[in-house]
Parts: C-alpha cells; sequence; structure tokens
C-alpha cells in the first residue's frame, strides 16, 4: 500500500481535512498537536505559508504515523517534489492540470486537484486524481455538490474555500467523503484552545452527518 493510499484511508476515516494557511509557521507543530489530540487525521500546509516545506517535514516526522499530512496550494511539478521529499502523502492543488496529478501518482502521493466544473472533474478523474477538491465552495454552496454528484456519483470529492464549521454536515450528508476546512478552523489570530475547540465541534459534526 502506497503512502498515497494510506492518505486516501485516513482522509475517508477522519472525513476532515485541516487546512494550515498562515503568514508564518512557527506555530504550526503546536497546532498540529492540538489538531491530532482533538482527532482530525489530516492536515494540509499550503505550500504558500512562509517556511511551509520544513513545516511539513517536521509535521510528518512526529504526526505522520496517526494522521496523513500534505501539501497544499501545489502548483507545480516541482513543488509535487517537494513535497514528496518533505514527507508528505498527498497534493492539493487550486486547480486542475494534468501534468500536476500525474506527477502526484508517479511518486506514490495522493493527488487532489482543484476542480468546480463538471468538464474539469471529468479530466482530473482521467488524469488519476484519487480524489477532488471541489474548489471554491462557498460561493455555490451546498446544492451545487448535489448538482455536480447526480451525473458523478462516484467521484470522491473534498469541497473547499470558505466552508464554516458549522457548513460541515451539511456537506457531508450531501455526499461529500471530507471537507476542507481553513480559516473557520486554524487562524493566526486564534488560540490553541480555541483552534481545539473548533476541531472537536468539526469532529462532532462530522461524525453526526448521514451521508447520502
Amino acid at each position: 500500500m502506497s503512502v498515497g493510499d494510506v492518505a486516501e484511508r485516513r482522509i475517508r476515516e477522519g472525513r476532515l481535512v485541516a487546512i494550515i494557511r498562515l503568514p508564518e509557521t512557527g506555530q504550526v507543530e503546536a497546532i498540529a498537536g492540538v489538531l491530532v489530540r482533538a482527532g482530525i487525521r489530516a492536515i494540509e500546509v499550503t505550500f504558500d505559508s512562509p517556511g511551509a516545506i520544513q513545516a511539513i517535514r517536521v509535521l510528518a516526522h512526529r504526526f505522520g504515523r496517526e494522521v496523513a499530512v500534505g501539501a497544499g496550494t501545489v502548483m507545480t511539478t516541482a513543488d509535487v517534489l517537494a513535497a514528496q521529499q518533505s514527507g508528505a502523502s498527498f497534493c492539493v492543488s487550486p486547480h486542475m492540470d494534468p501534468e500536476i496529478v500525474r506527477s502526484t501518482v508517479a511518486v506514490g502521493l495522493l493527488s487532489v486537484p482543484g476542480a468546480f466544473t463538471a468538464g474539469e472533474v471529468v479530466a482530473a478523474c482521467r488524469a488519476g486524481a484519487g480524489m477532488v477538491k471541489l474548489f471554491p465552495s462557498d460561493p455555490a454552496g451546498v446544492a451545487y455538490l448535489r448538482a455536480l454528484r447526480g451525473p458523478l456519483p462516484s467521484v470522491p470529492f473534498i469541497p473547499a474555500g470558505g466552508i464554516r464549521i458549522d457548513g460541515v454536515r451539511d456537506y457531508l450528508a450531501a455526499g461529500a467523503v471530507a471537507v476542507g476546512l481553513g480559516s473557520s478552523l486554524v487562524s493566526a489570530e486564534a488560540s490553541l484552545e480555541e483552534i481545539e475547540e473548533r476541531a472537536g465541534r468539526a469532529i462532532a459534526l462530522a461524525r453526526q452527518a448521514h451521508v447520502a
């Protein structure tokens, strides 16, 4: 079983992806610690955060046996290699680039490209994506996810982009395999205690959701 397969299993089991995008990454290890303690099973550190590669390396070393640690905002095949070398098990992009998808799969990582239209979703799956990030999700809402799943019921969607914690249950009930939570879960101004409380609330909602 590849590290990408393990990442997919953990994302499906946990039903949440905690997205860490911060102006500085000095607190990332401490933040990840409270997320893991709360029960989060997938953590994504975005490449547009300063020191992201080192942060991923630290998290993969410390928490890699418990959670899937991934790289976000992966924009190039060079980013894919950097993610793989730092110990990431999955790569997330805001867009669909078949070359990035193929490169990610080639090194054994889970590819989660961003897509919004039905055409982009189908192209992502044909390129080899293991899951598809429905992005941005908040402007379209839960109804749009349901509409996409009509003709594409087997696609494993992870909606992300502006989703609030209170929306977790609705997106999962609409058929998402997991939900990506960014600033509503981890924000620069939030204390570790606040982040842990938010994570606990999100996990509780995820467990309550009845998947369509």
